[in-house]
């Protein structure tokens, strides 16, 4: 799918209900070599916020911050002065 549709990235919506970093991992490795030298992003939103989706041993590239109540507030608050 990753070839035909020529997909760079995919997100995981509830990825803490997953509970399952090693099943993430696959998939997100499954992909990124389905991509082959094409970059491949992998996001999750992963509520509360935690390094640990993220860090050198997580399996995303990055966490959704759209659904990161601290980052909307900060943006609310700087937007409606």
């Amino acid at each position: 799918m990753v070839e035909e549709f020529h997909i760079d990235g995919i997100r995981f919506d509830a990825a803490r209900q997953i509970q399952n970093f090693d099943f993430l991992h696959w998939v997100v490795k499954e992909a990124k070599k389905a991509a082959g030298v094409k970059p491949f992003y992998s996001v999750a939103e992963f509520l509360p916020d935690e390094p640990c989706i993220t860090n050198i041993d997580g399996p995303m590239d990055g966490c959704n911050i759209i659904f990161n109540s601290r980052y909307i507030f900060l943006l609310i608050k700087n937007i409606c002065l």
